[in-house]
């Protein structure tokens, strides 16, 4: 049970953009294949920059490693094994 005793510690901000990095790595593996990491980096980046300007957001670099860490190992694996 540590494995649940880690992703509680999760915010539930954080678990979002880690669906929303994997969904977006997901939708562009299918038609780029590896290369799929740059758009998600990109939406990542971006939505953090209209957030850094849009008056009621909150701009956060955690944000972004959220979104893109898992799609960057999945990157790399699925790099290593092609």
């Amino acid at each position: 049970m540590r494995i649940l005793g880690v992703l509680n510690r999760i915010p539930e901000d954080k678990k979002l953009h880690i669906i929303v990095g994997l969904t977006i790595y997901a939708m562009f593996n299918i038609l780029v294949g590896v290369y799929a990491i740059a758009p998600t980096i990109l939406v990542a980046v971006g939505k953090e920059i209209y957030d850094m300007y849009a008056p009621s957001h909150t701009s956060d670099i955690g944000d972004v490693l959220a979104t893109i860490a898992v799609p960057v190992v999945l990157a790399g694996v699925e790099y290593a094994i092609s």
